[in-house]
């Protein structure tokens, strides 16, 4: 099942924010990771509407790339010790 990721960068000028951040979530349809990233350009920050993000965007997720605790069946390994690392994507590896 593909899970989706929003994605929203900020400038480093909003307070707590000590360099542009990314934030991110998780959520179980594109069209949900969608809703968040258009809230977010148009009520900003908390829906507080004072702080906008830089840019925002949607990415699908591979499932070896979900940390263990957001997996319906609670470990990597199949075992209950949860023992893995927390993001794991041979997608995404870097050459």
């Amino acid at each position: 099942m593909k899970k989706w990721k929003s994605n929203a960068e900020w400038d480093k000028s909003i307070p707590g924010f000590h360099q542009n951040q990314i934030t991110t979530d998780m959520h179980e349809t594109k069209e949900q990771a969608e809703h968040v990233c258009k809230l977010l350009r148009t009520d900003g920050l908390g829906q507080e509407g004072r702080f906008f993000p830089v840019k925002t965007w949607v990415e699908e997720i591979h499932e070896s790339c979900i940390p263990c605790n957001y997996r319906k069946h609670g470990s990597c390994d199949g075992n209950e010790t949860g023992a893995c690392p927390e993001w794991l994507c041979p997608f995404n590896a870097e050459s």
